[in-house]
């Protein structure tokens, strides 16, 4: 084979190796607990940029939005991860900064760089975090809602009170571990406290649980078997790291009998708490048992008609079953979190919305039924999960088409060699 057709049919097999790296490499995202370092890295608080006001800062999952107002105009100005860098743009040693493509006003270059300068100062302690799916956002459970306003009638009410304040702005700022440090104690005194069992599982979801901490967790609740919170932990655990790190369908199955056997446990000490149904429901849905997922779910809505994510959970529940129900259940987590001081972000309501409009095309038929809720996350940066691509159609259509297409480079090269060589044609 000529040397120029060797060089051809390997740069085909590298292009088509690049393109499948590139479609399954992991997405570099912003953790929650990067946001106080994002406000002071651009400077939040700080004096002006080349004369302009910073009007506002927003994290999105894989870029950072700041706006600045200069005389009357405002700027958008993007912070990016550098595998997404514009050709020639302005960087630092963790961003590219660029304005976005739907920009209409030109960014002065002065101020570019003045923001460029402040970035560069204060991203050391900034980190980037792979995602294992570049579509699937996780959706963190909301903060509990706390029926009717609490009154504290009692010293140790007041003490109470002010105890779970002191908590909730921990989550706010998403200090999530620290929040579930001091939940948890709260919850060991006083579980029937309104919201306290929901603050654990909104600060432990954010911690996304290994498998290696599931079973220290389950170690501790199989010492004190009595121990209700060291059940529920233990389950709400298993739960979120089959549904956030599980890399194959059996993984997950696996920790959701985990999740199931302890919540279980904790069931009879905790039946009035409606997340411990919540996640009774949604792991008995997804081993397939869909009598047991609706009792338990229609009894967390029925002890809370205000709690959001558990319309989000029934209409997982109801999504084949009952589409329609599902679409109504999601407009009623929609309504639910609309308000400005929800934690819920724009791009995770984006998601959600995606959801139902996923819906309503099957109700249609013009969808095919999908995994929504909970996809397989496979960790696409190593061969580890193959299975899991030869399983999915859309994936091993990927993979053959590259790999035919670099193997049809070569055979061709091999062809046209052969033709050359019957008719004289030099090769070189």
């Amino acid at each position: 084979m000529s040397q120029r057709m060797i060089v051809l049919s390997t740069f085909l097999l590298a292009a088509s190796t690049a393109a499948l790296v590139a479609a399954t490499a992991q997405a570099q995202v912003i953790g929650p607990e990067m946001e106080p370092v994002v406000a002071a890295l651009v400077g939040k608080g700080q004096g002006p940029l080349d004369g302009c006001t910073l009007a506002s800062v927003r994290i999105e999952r894989d870029h950072i939005v700041v706006k600045c107002a200069c005389a009357g105009v405002e700027h958008t100005i993007e912070l990016l991860h550098l595998d997404r860098a514009p050709a020639g743009g302005v960087r630092t040693a963790k961003f590219a900064l660029a304005a976005p493509a739907t920009a209409t006003v030109p960014v002065p270059p002065t101020l570019l760089e003045a923001l460029r300068v402040r970035v560069a100062s204060g991203e050391g302690p900034f980190a980037w975090t792979g995602s294992r799916s570049a579509t699937a956002e996780p959706i963190f459970p909301q903060a509990p809602s706390r029926p009717g306003e609490i009154r504290a009638r009692t010293p140790a009410e007041a003490e109470l009170a002010a105890e779970y304040e002191r908590g909730f702005k921990m989550f706010v700022e998403r200090r999530h571990p620290e929040a579930l440090t001091h939940f948890l104690a709260m919850a060991k005194r006083a579980p029937e406290y309104s919201g306290v069992l929901g603050m654990v599982v909104a600060n432990l979801a954010p911690t996304q649980p290994t498998s290696a901490r599931v079973q220290e967790l389950v170690a501790a609740a199989a010492a004190a078997p009595t121990d209700p919170l060291l059940q529920f932990v233990a389950g709400v655990a298993a739960h979120y790291s089959g549904h956030y790190r599980a890399p194959t369908r059996e993984e997950k199955v696996r920790l959701y009998k985990i999740a199931l056997e302890h919540l279980e446990r904790a069931r009879p000490a905790y039946d009035f708490e409606p997340r411990l149904f919540i996640y009774l429901a949604i792991s008995s849905y997804r081993l397939g048992k869909q009598a047991d997922a609706e009792l338990f779910i229609d009894k967390a809505i029925n002890l809370d008609h205000q709690d959001a994510d558990a319309f989000y959970c029934r209409a997982e529940v109801l999504q084949f079953k009952s589409p329609k129900q599902a679409i109504t259940d999601i407009d009623q987590y929609l309504e639910l979190t609309k308000d400005t001081a929800s934690t819920i972000s724009a791009s995770k309501k984006r998601r959600v919305q995606q959801m139902r409009a996923h819906l309503e095309a099957r109700i249609r038929g013009a969808a095919a039924p999908q995994e929504l809720w909970d996809p397989v996350h496979v960790d696409r940066s190593t061969g580890a999960n193959m299975v899991e691509w030869i399983r999915d159609p859309k994936r091993f259509g990927t993979l053959v088409a590259g790999l035919g297409a670099s193997l049809g480079a070569i055979l061709i090269g091999v062809l046209v060699f052969r033709a050359r060589k019957r008719r004289g044609t030099p090769t070189e």
